[in-house]
């Protein structure tokens, strides 16, 4: 059963200047060689299982290590990509605030 979580403005606000701080050495990833890197760590893991009949020694936990590490990794990726979106998102509303604010200004001087 989880613990329920109190949320208040001063940890929420440390949550988010974490999320900020960890932001630009996020966005300084090659998402596209991060997104192949998990597909070939898939790979490696699909071929060990199937060579773990000839080395039955391999603790089969490493596969399963390495999925998980590219699944992470490809969340990373989306969450990096979302990111970007919503960066995106942001510029465009921003610049169409601006030009209504330059067209209302047209109309009260």
């Amino acid at each position: 059963m989880s613990k329920e979580i109190e949320f208040t403005e001063a940890k929420s606000q440390q949550q988010a200047d974490l999320l900020q701080v960890i932001r630009m050495p996020m966005s300084l990833l090659d998402e596209g060689y991060c997104r192949e890197l998990a597909k070939e760590m898939n790979r490696q893991a699909n071929m060990q299982d199937t060579l773990s009949v000839l080395a039955p020694n391999q603790p089969l936990e490493k596969n399963k290590i390495l999925r998980m590490k590219a699944q992470a990794l490809i969340h990373l990726c989306d969450y990096i990509e979302v990111l970007k979106d919503c960066d995106e998102l942001e510029r465009s509303m921003n610049k169409r605030i601006d030009m209504q604010e330059e067209i209302a200004k047209a109309f009260v001087s």
